[in-house]
């Protein structure tokens, strides 16, 4: 399983993580059991916007089978998984063929990018990559992922490791192109709260325990403010 497949579920809202799937659908017909237990309407509390079988990457549409589980089970157009990914071949469809780039394009790019603001990289594979930094506080790190999920198409999660404690925040999938990667960088920079009033060097700096304490968890600023909080809620 990939690191995305993994994280997926940070995305969806409580009520949509919480739903355990019936049987049988509304009208008495039975649910294919190899279908997750997280298979419900489109419509349901925390499902996200405009996600649904129906223009799912899965989904056949003459069919209406999924080919995401064993036995390419048959699914209604208007219910959702946590499985869900966007058509890839309609995102690409759309991306000007001068704009696209290669895989090793965009692992040097963003490999630049991130090595110009001090983190480190890692190679797991030839399909995934780790940078990683020091944070702000004395017992946390940044860290972003980037996977290759193929047809043209990537996927970052961006996270920190505080006290011994991964927390998750951001992800999403992009096609493989220049503003795919400025997008990610904007992302970073703006999660990690790594804007024009953070100097160069000051990841380096720890943060007091009177700026811990000063921290509203009730509206955090930030991805790593969100997984300080986060963190304090355990």
């Amino acid at each position: 399983m990939k690191f995305w497949e993994i994280l997926s579920e940070s995305k969806v809202g409580k009520a949509a993580m919480d739903y355990k799937r019936a049987n049988r659908y509304p009208d008495g017909e039975a649910i294919p059991d190899s279908l997750p237990p997280r298979y419900q309407p489109a419509n349901f509390p925390g499902v996200p916007a405009n996600q649904k079988c129906s223009n799912c990457g899965y989904y056949e549409s003459k069919s209406k089978k999924c080919d995401k589980f064993k036995g390419d089970p048959v699914v209604r157009p208007s219910y959702w998984c946590l499985k869900w990914e966007p058509k890839k071949e309609t995102v690409q469809e759309s991306i000007p063929l001068s704009s696209k780039l290669e895989w090793p394009e965009v692992v040097n790019k963003v490999s630049s990018a991130m090595k110009a603001m001090g983190w480190k990289s890692q190679r797991k594979d030839d399909g995934s990559f780790m940078f990683s930094t020091k944070g702000r506080m004395d017992d946390e790190w940044y860290f972003v992922i980037i996977d290759n999920e193929g047809e043209g198409f990537f996927t970052y999660a961006l996270g920190t490791i505080e006290e011994g404690d991964p927390y998750i925040g951001e992800q999403d999938q992009l096609p493989n192109t220049e503003a795919s990667v400025s997008e990610l960088m904007d992302a970073i920079r703006e999660g990690f709260g790594l804007d024009e009033s953070v100097s160069e060097g000051s990841l380096e700096e720890k943060w007091s325990q009177k700026y811990k304490n000063s921290i509203n968890c009730s509206n955090p600023k930030g991805f790593s403010q969100k997984a300080h909080c986060a963190g304090k809620k355990k």
